[in-house]
């Protein structure tokens, strides 16, 4: 229904509760979400939508470095981070001259950067280490969350993909529809990898439903990268829906994220196509609204794997001549790499089932407990606030 879906370092230790810090942008003060906090070889964490991120207690580690791909790097000691420390990113200068247009052709730099995915991004075995987050709202309001620490396992040469949840929990579904939400973190990865699937637009074969435009070039941590803008060539063509930016690096032609959207015009359409006398039995769910950002980052020997997804869907549920407006978030976290000796797990769900059906109902929202794999945001604490008034309503 819903699926669409190192450095070698003398170590310092210091013991602090959680370490708690907002990363903000200089010119407008306003807060940065999916921030990369990268410490301990290929260990991190990710900023909220607020820009607040944790650092695990008793941590022994010199640096930590401070990454997104619009801003500068920056690099701070953790001698010299303090709670409630705030740290300002500088925007990162996007160059485009005559020279660079003449010398770059967009499209061309997408091609080779899809014939280089198989040497630029991790082909042995490995396992991931990731926190998983899964909010539906109804309407304005919270209805269902859920959250998992997961680890997985990928063999990219088979396409295969294992995940085994380590530990979750679950509010209530208070969703007037009885809304069940079939995909999760496997799912997620799954489909979520476009590097993985060589989906649109990164399938050779498809290159010509989308045109590219160059939109210049920028620093990007220790190198450079193209900014590419691409959307369907053909307005009529409702097959094709996608439309965003790609971003490559320079030398290694390795794509770290895309950033991507559905022409919601065309899903306007899908949308007007459908007949609607058919919803009474069961209610259905109509995409109108789609904004997902997968990205990639480079672990050892310069290889690349999956490090973060963002997917947001906006969905309208028909049943019985009643019409209610979904928003489905799910993000996606890889906290650490292990390339040697990876694990072979078996996922310990049932794929074909209610994903939220494999995870234990927690029911003391108020003691949920924040997480420094991914902080709960301002807004998230609110749909935790809304799901448990609903609860304590039913009673």
């Amino acid at each position: 229904m819903f699926k669409q879906t190192i450095f070698i370092i003398t170590l310092l230790i210091i013991n602090i509760s959680n370490a708690q810090n907002h990363v903000f942008d200089y010119d407008t003060n306003e807060s940065i979400e999916s921030v990369h906090i990268k410490y301990l070889g290929n260990r991190g964490s990710m900023t909220n939508e607020d820009g607040y991120f944790e650092l695990p207690s008793n941590i022994s580690i010199d640096s930590i470095y401070i990454s997104h791909i619009a801003y500068k790097l920056k690099k701070i000691l953790f001698k010299n981070l303090v709670k409630n420390d705030t740290i300002f990113l500088y925007k990162e200068n996007i160059y485009l001259d005559e020279v660079a247009l003449n010398n770059f052709n967009a499209k061309d730099i997408v091609t080779k950067a899809i014939n280089k995915i198989n040497d630029n991004y991790l082909s042995i075995p490995y396992n991931s280490f990731g926190f998983f987050r899964q909010i539906l709202e109804e309407g304005s309001k919270g209805v269902e969350m859920i959250e998992v620490d997961f680890m997985s396992y990928t063999k990219r040469k088979k396409n295969k993909n294992t995940v085994k949840i380590k530990n979750a929990k679950r509010t209530e579904n208070h969703s007037k529809f009885k809304t069940e939400v079939i995909s999760g973190v496997l799912d997620l990865i799954k489909d979520g990898d476009f590097i993985n699937n060589r989906r649109d637009p990164l399938n050779i074969s498809n290159l010509d439903d989308y045109e590219f435009e160059y939109m210049g070039e920028f620093n990007y941590e220790n190198s450079k990268a193209h900014k590419i803008y691409f959307n369907p060539i053909d307005d009529d063509n409702i097959r094709v829906l996608r439309k965003g930016m790609i971003y490559i690096e320079s030398k290694s032609l390795a794509i770290i994220e895309i950033d991507y959207k559905l022409d919601e015009d065309k899903l306007n359409i899908h949308f007007k196509k459908a007949d609607f006398s058919e919803y009474n039995k069961r209610p259905r769910y109509f995409n109108v609204k789609t904004h997902n950002i997968i990205r990639y980052r480079k672990v050892s020997n310069d290889k690349w794997v999956l490090s973060y997804i963002k997917a947001s869907n906006t969905l309208k549920g028909i049943y019985k001549g009643n019409t209610l407006t979904y928003k489905l978030t799910g993000k996606l976290v890889i906290n650490d790499i292990k390339t040697k000796k990876p694990k072979r797990i078996k996922t310990n769900y049932k794929l074909e089932e209610d994903f939220s059906k494999a995870v234990k109902k927690y029911d003391k929202l108020d003691k949920w407990d924040d997480t420094y794999k991914l902080s709960l945001s301002d807004r998230e604490r609110q749909i935790l606030k809304d799901i448990d008034e609903k609860s304590n309503n039913s009673k």
